[in-house]
Parts: structure tokens; C-alpha cells; sequence
């Protein structure tokens, strides 16, 4: 392998010589022999086709997780979140001792303590921290298709670190709903069991609240997936609260890009 300098990058390939940029730079290497019927056939390359498929059925699970999440994703998520939850949902197909490697299944319903490893949505602003009152409670309805976040009275401003220039809070509890995933030999492709169910999601919020006023009564902030949603054993709903802070200005409130928090409390 070697290192070409000079102010004139290239990609691609000459002969049978191999450019690629990594990091920035351009490494020159010789063009692999290797052709795709030979990887797609060849008994040597069968563990490759193995890893390639479940990797695949973990990126497709991966995706559900992310959709069900999208109506708050680009707002707390931080850039490696989307590799923490393939991380994780890699764990979750490793569990599975029954199908032979290669069709492994992502059961995340027997493995939703797995799930706890994502647990905050930037991984440098844990919920945890950013909100710290005691006494919070979330409650899951038996049919697993709404839940209802309690905050108690309390003085807010001694619990939470708001940005610069935030003038008042937002209570945001956001639900999904994933499913298993199982690999289909007839189609070659990894598929959720409940591809109805699979990815849906909803988000609940409070009204914007003004930290340095006293609580009159308790907040509490419910979400709901859509009516006629009904949960199957092999999926599973996770809740996750947040808080975001506004500015208001004019009469109108701003979001504020920083301060903002959310974590995952439950996997029901």
C-alpha cells in the first residue's frame, strides 16, 4: 500500500492499480482480483455471505427504530446514535441459539434489557443529568399503546441546567413501537414479523413552562400510538422523555439547539 501526495486527488482504478480516499487521503493499492460470483458462491467466502446477511437484517431492524423515533431524532440525537442502536441490536441477534449463523433472528421482545445500553439520545447530555427531579413516574397502559409521564411539584430551576438565554421548558415523551425481525429464506431478506406495527411512533408534549415560576400542580405529559394499534408479543414499545428549552421572543417561543435531553426509561 502507498501514500500518494500531490494536489490532485483520484478514485477509482488504472490497470490494475486501486485508488481510494480514507481520512482524507488518497491510498494507492493494487486492484483486488476478487469478483462478486466468487464472493456470492465460493465455499471459502461462505461466512463472509453469512455476516454480510445479518448485518443486513440488523440494519433493517436498525431503521424501524430510527423511524419510530423521527419526530424528535434530528432534535436530540447526537451523530453516533444510529451506531449505538446497530451496536446494540447486534448484541440482541447474537442471543438468538436457535437459527443456524447467517439467519439468526433480532428478538428484541426477549432481549429488551439490551436496549437499556442506548439509554440516552446524545451521549454527551444524559437525561439523567439534564432533568434531575425525584419522583417522576411513567406508566405503560395494559394494551402497551400509550404512556403517561408524571412530573411532581417541585422547583425546577434547582433541577435542571438551562442554555444561556432559555427562558422556559418543554416536557416531551416520545414512544416506539419494533418489531422482531426473522430471516425469510424465500425471499432472501431479512423482514419484520408485524411490518404494520413496525416503526410507529408518537410524541406527547407539555405546554412551555417557565422554570423560575412555582408549580401549581403536577405536569403530565401523555403519548399515544394511533387508535387501533395493537401490540403483538414479538413487539416491542420503548419510552423515552426529554426536555427541551425555548426563548421567548416577540411573543413567539424559539427552540434552543442546546440543552436539550432525552433517554430511554422503558422497553415494554
Amino acid at each position: 500500500m502507498a501514500l500518494l501526495t500531490g494536489i490532485f486527488p483520484l478514485r477509482g482504478s488504472i490497470g490494475n492499480v486501486n485508488f481510494r480516499a480514507v481520512k482524507g487521503d488518497c491510498i494507492v493499492g493494487a486492484k483486488s482480483t476478487l469478483d462478486k460470483d466468487r464472493i456470492a458462491s465460493g465455499d471459502e467466502f461462505k461466512l463472509t455471505r453469512q455476516n454480510n446477511r445479518e448485518f443486513t437484517g440488523v440494519a433493517f431492524a436498525a431503521s424501524a427504530f430510527r423511524a419510530a423515533f423521527s419526530g424528535v431524532f434530528d432534535q436530540y440525537a447526537d451523530l453516533e446514535f444510529s451506531q449505538r442502536i446497530i451496536s446494540v441490536y447486534h448484541k440482541v441477534l447474537r442471543k438468538d441459539n436457535v437459527n443456524p449463523r447467517g439467519s439468526r433472528s433480532v428478538e428484541v421482545s426477549l432481549n429488551r434489557n439490551l436496549l437499556k445500553r442506548i439509554r440516552n439520545f446524545d451521549a454527551k447530555t444524559p437525561f439523567d443529568s439534564a432533568f434531575r427531579v425525584r419522583g417522576q413516574s411513567i406508566v405503560v397502559s395494559a394494551a402497551r399503546d400509550t404512556a403517561t409521564w408524571t412530573i411532581p411539584v417541585a422547583n425546577l430551576a434547582n433541577f435542571i441546567d438551562p442554555p444561556k438565554g432559555a427562558t422556559h421548558l418543554r416536557f416531551v415523551l416520545a414512544i416506539g413501537l419494533v418489531s422482531d425481525y426473522q430471516y425469510s429464506a424465500t425471499d432472501s431478506l431479512y423482514q419484520p414479523i408485524d411490518g404494520d406495527l413496525d416503526g410507529l411512533g408518537e410524541v406527547g408534549a407539555s405546554a412551555e413552562i417557565d422554570p423560575g415560576q412555582p408549580m401549581a400542580a403536577p405536569v403530565v405529559v401523555t403519548a399515544s400510538l394511533p387508535a387501533g394499534t395493537l401490540p403483538t408479543s414479538t413487539t416491542t414499545l420503548i419510552v423515552a422523555p426529554g426536555i427541551e428549552y425555548y426563548q421567548l421572543v416577540s411573543g413567539q417561543y424559539v427552540l434552543m439547539s442546546d440543552g436539550n435531553a432525552m433517554g430511554i426509561k422503558g422497553m415494554y
